[in-house]
């Protein structure tokens, strides 16, 4: 639209800026950010800027998704100036995809039901189909298992009915894990065959080929093993598998897991050792891991733990020499990759001061033919810089993402530490069935919690961007949660109340107040609530002028006044208190009024960076 209030002059350098754009945009649709980005800023700021941030969205928006998301507000604010309907509905649906890449699905929502509501408006059936289905995924997520049913069927109607098939075959296989969840297995299976068949129409045969594993799978748990069988070698025979000797291993493998979940225990035995004869023959690693660990969680449940031990350890090894392999890959192509980026950008500075040192000799040399193409060489120099910035912009470049490959490492050995510390769980879990002592197995039991507070915080640390901080509120909630369901207490009986607010901690002060809480809380679940006593534990962490409060408390029935926490002479945890509370440098306080409730104030702490 052409505003009126525009010189003539400036209104057509406007309207021709619009049609070259019109004309060129179709060979831009493939190109890189940056050369849309330079296109951006020749655009004044109005509706015609509208496809090409729509186009950066659709580049940046599974890889970069925080970028995505500011090209997505910026299309909703020109939208708003236009006062469009169509435009308004797209800029919600690009808010609501953003935000549900980003994991923040609460967020997406209400972006989603706002751009249905604009399309319905619009009468655009073609494009409300697409927008129950990200509404259903979000309810999935969330395990509202119905209403994602309910808008998964909507989605299915509304894309055959516009002829849509292949969006429709993808949320047919979506809809059958609903119903899978939901326990509603033959129609499970109904529409995981009714997916499988319409990719096979479109050109889909990979993704048909998982869906038949799936639905394989729910076979299986009907006790329809050679419909089952039938199913997983079509599906390994869609994705090019080599030998037949691998088909064998994979459906062996889960024919064992299978047997195992069903308690058929001979039969899960001799399916499983099958699978890894085929598997050594074969040097299939991967399969030979997974059997292993197969292997070792039967052996547990057939109350053989020394066995188990010995299979978790080969899979533990050949677990590792795969991982061992691909990071081993990863870090010489990330170190590789930093070092020649750092070489070229150093290179390339010093060769734009060496050539700016001729340039300014010649110029002395010279002075009297330059002054006759002056103009030209001052061009030519400022082509020359610019060409110059432009390299050392893309060296920099290299170094920035050299710089997230390194973070990315970082983030892998968390999880690698993660991973440890569970499996250590694990072993303490099986040798603690095999103590006969009461005593002993419950000392086994609490150090399992200790192992699995510090793995929640090695946990915390490689699921989110910052590696160098923990969020104590989801990280108490989770702590809390796992010690319920450990020492099996109905959360209907004892409730554990958290007060803990916003609050980013160093990893080096979280881990001792981790292993506090995880002390004090277990010893409210043991001795504040005998004989099924119902009550509640208030545990609230927050960051004041003078220090971090830390505070425990329960509603039982109290204790002793001779006696409290890490002030008792003897045992492990009071020892194990007392050490962290001074490393903390932590004064204590212990209340016996109305149940017991310890407070603690840490001078000696950190917050993440």
């Amino acid at each position: 639209m052409t505003d009126r209030s525009f010189p003539v002059r400036e209104r057509a350098t406007r309207q021709t800026l619009l049609a070259l754009f019109v004309l060129l945009f179709p060979y831009m649709v493939g190109a890189q950010p940056d050369s849309l980005l330079r296109v951006l800023h020749t655009l004044p700021h109005d509706r015609s800027r509208l496809p090409v941030l729509n186009e950066l969205f659709q580049i940046e928006v599974y890889e970069r998704p925080d970028s995505a998301l500011a090209y997505a507000r910026a299309y909703q604010a020109i939208a708003r100036t236009s006062n469009d309907l169509r435009f308004l509905a797209v800029a919600e649906s690009m808010l609501g995809q953003a935000s549900m890449v980003k994991g923040h699905d609460a967020e997406a929502l209400p972006h989603f039901l706002q751009a249905l509501t604009l399309y319905e408006q619009l009468g655009d059936e073609r494009s409300t189909p697409m927008l129950h289905a990200n509404i259903a995924t979000v309810h999935a997520s969330a395990k509202r298992w119905e209403r994602a049913r309910r808008e998964y069927i909507r989605a299915i109607e509304g894309f055959e009915a516009t002829g849509q098939g292949i969006w429709s075959a993808g949320v047919l296989s979506s809809l059958a894990d609903t119903y899978h969840a939901l326990g509603m297995r033959d129609s499970a299976v109904a529409c995981y065959e009714r997916s499988a068949l319409s990719m096979d129409r479109t050109g889909l045969s990979e993704h048909a080929a998982e869906t038949r594993a799936a639905e394989a799978g729910v076979l299986l748990e009907q006790g329809l093993e050679a419909q089952a069988i039938a199913l997983y070698r079509d599906a390994f025979a869609d994705q090019d598998l080599s030998t037949d000797a691998i088909v064998r291993t994979r459906i062996l493998l889960r024919m064992g897991i299978h047997a195992t979940e069903q308690a058929q225990y001979d039969r899960a035995d001799s399916a499983l050792r099958t699978a890894l004869r085929f598997a050594e023959m074969g040097s299939f690693d991967m399969e030979r891991s997974r059997t292993y660990l197969a292997l070792s969680e039967l052996d547990q449940l057939r109350g053989r733990p020394d066995s188990a031990i010995v299979h978790l350890r080969f899979h533990m090894l050949w677990n590792d020499s795969l991982r061992s392999l691909r990071n081993a890959a990863l870090i010489a192509e990330a170190q590789e990759r930093y070092d020649s980026a750092r070489k070229d950008a150093e290179l390339a500075q010093g060769n734009a001061v060496i050539a700016r040192q001729r340039l300014q000799i010649g110029l002395g040399a010279a002075a009297f033919i330059l002054l006759v193409g002056a103009g030209a060489v001052l061009l030519r120099i400022r082509r020359n810089e610019r060409r110059q910035a432009r390299q050392l912009q893309r060296k920099n470049s290299v170094i920035e993402q050299a710089l997230k490959d390194k973070d990315l490492l970082l983030r892998e050995v968390h999880h690698r530490v993660k991973n440890n510390l569970q499996i250590v769980g694990g072993l303490l879990r099986m040798q603690g069935r095999s103590i006969q002592d009461p005593a002993a197995r419950e000392a086994v039991r609490d150090s399992q919690d200790r192992v699995r507070s510090m793995a929640l915080i090695h946990q915390g640390l490689y699921q989110v961007d910052d590696t160098g901080g923990i969020d104590m509120a989801g990280y108490v909630e989770k702590l809390a949660r796992g010690l319920l369901q450990s020492h099996g207490i109905d959360p209907s009986r004892i409730t554990i109340r958290v007060e803990v607010p916003t609050l980013c901690l160093d990893v080096d002060t979280a881990i001792p107040i981790g292993l506090i809480l995880n002390e004090l809380i277990l010893n409210a679940l043991k001795h504040a609530f005998p004989a099924e006593r119902q009550g509640t534990i208030c545990v609230s962490l927050h960051l004041r002028s003078d220090g971090l409060h830390l505070s425990v408390g329960d509603d039982g029935i109290g204790m002793p006044d001779d006696i409290a926490p890490y002030q008792a002479p003897t045992g492990f945890g009071t020892g194990m208190l007392r050490t962290f509370a001074e490393k903390l440098q932590a004064e204590h306080h212990v209340e016996n009024r109305n149940g017991t409730a310890v407070s603690m104030r840490i001078r000696n702490y950190k917050l993440a960076n």
